[in-house]
């Protein structure tokens, strides 16, 4: 590995992350902000956006954007560590395995006769009895001869427990602990708008729908130390659960986590039927890019055969619906009509066009377009889009451009967002996985940034 480089596993997932956002703004459906952006023009009484309206404009900007990735990512992403290794090798440091002596006086008893209920700094997070994981631990759970009990916690505290009367260390606990372990641990990554952020494992308890021990707490790349009970979790936090095997079929924890997955894995192959899923993709396109429906219509005709076909059950396509997406881009449609019905829209386009004048239409251009990208790093993409993009069309009305290129512009820079972890789903996603700082986004992504911003207004400039 050369001066600089960072780790395979490293190096792929920032860059995998930007890539999905650049590849977002080059067709209508590729983000949700897309959508606001075209719903706020339908809602103002303009024409909504077709499916490849954007292209001429976010092709060129992710094409430029990906070749910064491409040439300068490598050289400026850090040299760590793999985190997912660094979250074993923790368990490995603080995770006891004791095995309940069978003529101890633990055996018959339960959790909380034994007194392995409330332990100051430590806990019981499983029991392995024969080939079988009992786990969360509940308190009334009955203790057998031959338990492994595995204690979880400050090592101070874990190493203690091996003074209990009626616990023994297994004869080869090494071997048990790899053979234990992974069939259920998970990993999991707290999202911006997880109900889990800014509060603490103790106030949310094992949650409803979904029972789960955390036995560690990964942040920025590093072990989160301290009681885990008390730590605020925060936006980018990796989670490493022990929880039964349905854990990821929980609709409760899909909620709370933006990605899980086991320890030790293989990547789901989706096996049934891909020639309807091709026949609805390549419907939804022509009926959608040919104005034959309207791109709801398309998208409500590819579904109905996915699930006509049995790709997925009806049961399955109803959960994949996000509620919290849903109402998200009807807020921000109602953002974006009351910025615009209230003159603030005509006020701050009329600010902008006058103080930037003096750099031309470009300046007044790159003015709103960076305007929109600071937005998106503090709010949210598709709250940004909705404030901007009132400004926007009166701002080229003003300058005798047309709106529906200004329009395209905020869309595809209101998902440009590079410099932060929080700004952008799939960047929350890889945060804590990928073991970054909050700085590298900055340094990796800020090229980026300013590639698509110079691209995009360009774009904007020549088409409108």
């Amino acid at each position: 590995m050369g001066e600089g480089e960072a780790p395979a596993g490293l190096a792929v997932l920032m860059p995998l992350s930007f890539a999905a956002i650049l590849g977002g703004v080059i067709t209508l459906i590729g983000t949700s902000t897309n959508l606001v952006v075209s719903g706020v023009l339908e809602q103002q009484g303009y024409r909504p956006f077709g499916l490849f309206e954007l292209t001429p404009i976010g092709l060129p900007a992710a094409l430029g954007g990906l070749v910064v990735l491409i040439f300068v990512a490598q050289r400026l992403l850090p040299d760590r560590s793999d985190p997912t290794e660094q979250a074993l090798e923790s368990l490995r440091d603080f995770a006891l395995h004791l095995e309940v002596a069978s003529k101890g006086p633990l055996v018959g008893q339960t959790v909380t006769e034994a007194g392995l209920r409330h332990l100051s700094g430590v806990f019981l997070a499983d029991i392995v009895r024969d080939d079988r994981h009992i786990g969360p631990v509940g308190p009334q759970e009955v203790l057998e001869a031959g338990d492994l009990l595995i204690f979880v916690g400050d090592v101070t505290d874990v190493l203690d427990l091996r003074a209990r009367s009626g616990l023994i260390v297994p004869k080869d606990q090494a071997a048990v602990l790899e053979s234990a372990r992974e069939p259920l641990y998970f990993e999991a990554v707290v999202g911006r708008e997880s109900p889990l952020v800014a509060h603490t494992l103790k106030e949310v308890g094992g949650r409803d729908g979904y029972r789960a021990a955390v036995v560690a707490i990964h942040r920025a790349g590093e072990a989160v130390g301290g009681k885990l009970g008390d730590i605020d979790l925060r936006a980018g936090d990796t989670l490493v659960l022990l929880a039964g095997r349905d854990l990821q079929e929980s609709r409760r924890a899909q909620e709370d986590f933006l990605v899980i997955s086991p320890l030790a894995h293989t990547v789901p192959v989706i096996s049934r039927g891909p020639r309807w899923v091709a026949l609805a993709l390549a419907v939804f396109v022509v009926c959608a890019s040919l104005t034959l429906t309207s791109t709801l219509e398309a998208a409500l005709l590819a579904a109905a055969i996915v699930v006509g076909a049995r790709v997925v059950t009806y049961s399955e396509a109803k959960r994949s619906i996000d509620l919290d997406v849903v109402l998200m881009i009807a807020s921000s449609l109602g953002i974006g009509s009351a910025v615009d019905s209230s003159g603030l829209a005509r006020d701050i386009a009329s600010l902008l066009t006058d103080s930037l004048g003096f750099a031309g239409t470009f300046g007044v251009i790159a003015g709103i377009l960076l305007t929109t990208t600071i937005l998106t790093e503090i709010v949210t993409n598709n709250a940004a889009a909705a404030v901007v993009v009132p400004i926007a069309i009166r701002a080229a009305d003003q300058m005798d451009m047309d709106y529906r290129v200004m329009a395209v512009g905020v869309a595809v820079m209101a998902s440009a967002s590079f410099l932060t972890p929080i700004g952008y789903q799939t960047n929350a996603m890889i945060y804590g996985p990928g073991g970054y700082k909050f700085f590298d986004f900055l340094r990796v992504g800020g090229p980026i940034n300013i590639t698509f911003l110079l691209v995009t207004t360009a774009m904007v400039s020549l088409l409108g």
